[in-house]
């Protein structure tokens, strides 16, 4: 028995430590993923520049290697953007900027290559922001829909100016028996079993108050015609 708990310590140390191994190799083949990208589109701009030379003028060079740059950003983040801004900075130098097959020195003609790094850099910068605020605003998205749509209490978003019902979770489309597609069709006063003024000065009460707010014991009609009575708390949502 003892003989064989230690056997099976072994082979369960074995199993972590070869996950352990598998999630480095990913992160490495991520990291080569990345700046592979980079470098990808760093050659395809030049190979365009090379193929299309005798009809681009000389500034091209520097306007076809932008797009690599922020496409070596958006994907990879920062790093592979920097990256990129500096692989293309030394072909740029190298193949295109007077004199030929050197590099330049510190002189009035390496003006414009500074400029470049200097806009390369800025741009790697913006589109890994950008990159940044949507990444969050997806995982932003998960977090409501793991939590808000998995509850057990009715949660819905209406529109204040056309009272039409913009969102709803899986509880109130059970609780009512509507999908979610015909309840975006319909507006607060078709499922509230109350006459419209009152829907509107409980609206307009939660607008003054702001935060959340206890409206009271309402009945709600369901798609069967048979009434539900809860409890609702109401809040505003301000997008401006």
């Amino acid at each position: 028995m003892a003989h064989s708990l230690k056997d099976k310590s072994k082979h369960i140390f074995s199993h972590l430590r070869r996950e352990k191994l598998d999630q480095q190799r990913l992160i490495k083949r991520s990291v080569l993923l990345r700046y592979g990208v980079a470098a990808l589109s760093v050659g395809i701009a030049v190979l365009i520049k090379v193929l299309l030379g005798p009809i681009l003028v000389q500034e091209t060079s520097f306007l076809l290697v932008i797009p690599a740059i922020m496409i070596s950003a958006w994907y990879g983040g920062l790093g592979p953007g920097l990256a990129a801004t500096a692989s293309a900075t030394l072909i740029i130098d190298y193949l295109y900027l007077p004199p030929l097959y050197t590099f330049s020195d510190l002189s009035i003609k390496a003006v414009p290559l500074g400029v470049f790094v200097l806009e390369g850099v800025i741009f790697s910068l913006i589109v890994t922001r950008f990159r940044s605020v949507r990444k969050a605003l997806r995982q932003s998205e998960r977090l409501y829909r793991s939590v808000i749509e998995r509850t057990a209490e009715n949660i819905f978003l209406v529109d204040v100016k056309t009272r039409r019902i913009l969102k709803t979770n899986a509880a109130l489309q059970n609780s009512l028996g509507y999908t979610a597609k015909e309840l975006r069709q319909m507006k607060l006063y078709d499922i509230v079993a109350h006459d419209k003024e009152s829907v509107d000065a409980n609206i307009e009460r939660v607008l003054v108050k702001g935060e959340r707010c206890f409206v009271g014991k309402r009945r709600y009609r369901r798609k069967d015609g048979s009434l539900l009575e809860v409890e609702v708390n109401a809040s505003v949502i301000n997008y401006e």
